[in-house]
């Protein structure tokens, strides 16, 4: 169970430290830590603290990535087998390849690299 209020109330509330807050609360001082730093960098108050509860605090300090972040892993890979073979071809190049790769999958294809 996360105790995102109750280690951002610590770190409000009193002088201890991230390594103190960790040892108090069984967890690590790399979470204590990054908890300090979303909640610093959210603009959240210390009213906002005892209004919401650890799952709506965790949304606020964790908001969801980008969508384009979320589809780099849908990219569909060519088909390295057959680019291999159309290499061998006389005025096939590799640009010419991406580009028809580019058009069979416009939105979820890998960009290229020189």
């Amino acid at each position: 169970m996360r105790k995102i209020k109750k280690i951002l109330s610590l770190y409000k509330q009193t002088d201890l430290s991230s390594r103190a807050i960790a040892k108090a609360l069984s967890k690590p001082k790399s979470t204590v830590c990054d908890y300090i730093h979303r909640f610093n960098k959210s603009g959240l108050t210390s009213e906002d603290l005892s209004d919401k509860s650890d799952e709506q605090l965790y949304h606020a300090l964790f908001p969801e990535e980008k969508k384009s972040n979320k589809q780099a892993g849908k990219n569909v890979l060519p088909d390295f087998n057959i680019i291999h073979l159309e290499l061998k071809k006389k005025y096939v190049t590799r640009a010419l390849l991406w580009e028809e790769y580019k058009e069979s999958y416009p939105d979820n294809h890998y960009s290229i690299t020189s």
